[in-house]
């Protein structure tokens, strides 16, 4: 049996290989605000040893003035084919410039218009046609991981980790 530092590590690489792989299970990550309020992002990156994660939106969307009034996020990855689901707890927060911020802005920008709509998201329209104007609203929100629970589902009987932000030291709990 593999100790339990062994399995966190091997869950987290799952997050490492969404942020990278199209195709991945993990790759849509579901974010929670604390107002309740979910979402569906598409991990963009993931950096095992500062447990930060990294997506990609528009800054006058909703989540971005959900996490300004307060940074506390949930998210949940699950994988099916692997059977396994990572919740994690953290502190969000929305980065506008910087050496991070322009690396990932010009990969966003060179395929697509989404952060350029001349209306902001979730504005009422008569039409579904989406016009878009020369400035662009692209940020990051970078989400720095205070918690994991990791759950694998498999028989005999399923195995369930926990790590906190002080050592993520992963210790195994009841599933």
């Amino acid at each position: 049996m593999e100790d339990a530092s062994t399995f966190f590590d091997e869950s987290l690489k799952q997050l490492s290989r969404a942020s990278v792989e199209r195709s991945h299970q993990m790759r849509e990550v579901v974010l929670s605000t604390t107002l309740p309020s979910a979402r569906i992002l598409i991990l963009r990156n993931f950096e095992q040893e500062n447990h930060t994660l990294l997506f990609y939106t528009d800054s006058r969307t909703q989540k971005c003035a959900e996490i300004k009034e307060m940074d506390s996020v949930h998210l949940l990855a699950y994988d099916d084919k692997k059977r396994l689901q990572i919740r994690m707890s953290g502190k969000a927060k929305i980065i506008t410039s910087g050496p991070t911020f322009e690396t990932h802005k010009e990969k966003a920008l060179t395929y697509s218009r989404d952060y350029s709509s001349i209306l902001k998201p979730s504005t009422t329209q008569e039409t579904n046609e989406v016009s878009f104007g020369q400035e662009n609203y692209f940020c990051l929100i970078e989400i720095r991981v205070d918690s994991y629970d990791v759950l694998k589902l498999q028989k005999p009987y399923h195995l369930r980790v926990k790590a906190y932000r002080e050592a993520f030291d992963a210790r195994w709990v009841t599933p």
